[in-house]
């Protein structure tokens, strides 16, 4: 029996490490998206500078002003929809609220669905469709305001769309990518919102980004 114990005794730690690398649950396995910058100290060392979300400021579904300071210190997970979506945006919103079950219990992550017609999708427009998909307040905001400056930073925060635009009446963005911001503001992971598999990886990467 002793020996059996200081066998599991020295195998724990391995086996641990083996799970880390293998099951993709360590925070250096999630890459960085977008543009990078190279910056030369003053030491010699080489620091990467990775793409930050702009500072932002929209209207959320329960009234409230909401910035990027509301993600201060969290993980979020967003995406751009438009209410009267029959199609991908339904079943985006459906694998959102998955995942936002999945974490409920985690006040450090958190969710912000952007909508990208809101000459109709206004305050009480996403209201209710916050209702629609059980957002929990507090954690899964909805989001309406400016459509230049939602599109801009779809366009140049998110890099959800290559085509150019100015946001005009003309101008429409519709992408069924879901985007995994850390507690920096960086983007770790872009993820198909409609495929539940790729959202299982998602999954796997907010876990990841939490230890």
């Amino acid at each position: 029996m002793k020996k059996i114990v200081i066998l599991a005794i020295l195998l724990v730690p391995a086996m641990w490490a083996l799970f880390l690398y293998t099951g993709k649950h360590s925070v250096d396995t999630v890459p960085y998206f977008g543009p990078r910058e190279a910056v030369q100290n003053a030491n010699g060392t080489t620091d990467t500078i990775y793409h930050k979300i702009p500072a932002f400021s929209f209207d959320g579904h329960n009234g409230s002003r909401v910035t990027n300071n509301t993600f201060e210190n969290s993980i979020y997970v967003a995406d751009f929809i438009f209410t009267t979506c029959a199609e991908i945006c339904p079943k985006m919103s459906t694998q959102l609220m998955r995942v936002q079950n999945e974490f409920e219990e985690f006040d450090n992550v958190k969710f912000l669905t952007h909508t990208v017609n809101p000459k109709h999708d206004t305050v009480g427009v996403m209201k209710n469709y916050a209702e629609q998909y059980g957002a929990i307040d507090g954690k899964w905001f909805m989001v309406t305001g400016n459509k230049k400056e939602i599109y801009d930073i779809a366009r140049h925060g998110y890099f959800l769309d290559v085509r150019d635009g100015d946001g005009g009446d003309h101008d429409f963005i519709h992408s069924q990518d879901m985007i995994l911001i850390d507690e920096n503001g960086h983007m770790r992971g872009i993820y198909d919102g409609t495929n539940s598999l790729k959202v299982n990886d998602l999954i796997k990467d907010i876990e990841a980004l939490q230890y």
